[in-house]
């Protein structure tokens, strides 16, 4: 039993094995100067996530990274926001304007994106529920 709990916890804490093309983007937001950055292409969470900091230029920045899919900024015009993430730009899209939706007072639009690979957040077909 004891060895079960122990294979049991390194799976739950291990990092992901990444499989070789996997690509990392990322959304960093600052609500306060409203600035945007976006990074792609990058070959770790760590790296998307500092590329789209340095790129939004705010102290203030707030970042998602995605591997392999898509992240949103939705903003609202009462100053409401969210990011969010999902595995293809409709399902992000949605993530994104429901989470900044919980906040406003005023409609959110989808305002930057980042997708990971490109293509697979184009045409991959919205899941069904």
């Amino acid at each position: 039993m004891r060895i079960f709990l122990a294979a049991a916890a390194l799976l739950l804490f291990a990092e992901p094995v990444l499989a070789e093309g996997d690509l990392y983007a990322a959304i960093a937001y600052s609500q306060a100067s409203k600035a945007v950055g976006i990074a792609k292409d990058k070959n770790s969470k760590e790296d998307a996530e500092q590329a789209a900091s340095t790129s939004c230029g705010a102290a203030s920045c707030k970042t998602i990274s995605v591997r392999n899919g898509c992240a949103v900024l939705a903003v609202a015009s009462d100053g409401a926001w969210a990011i969010n993430g999902g595995d293809d730009q409709p399902d992000a899209n949605q993530r994104a304007i429901a989470a900044c939706t919980k906040y406003a007072k005023s409609s959110c639009r989808v305002r930057a994106t980042a997708t990971m690979p490109p293509a697979s957040c184009r045409t991959r077909p919205r899941r069904s529920t």
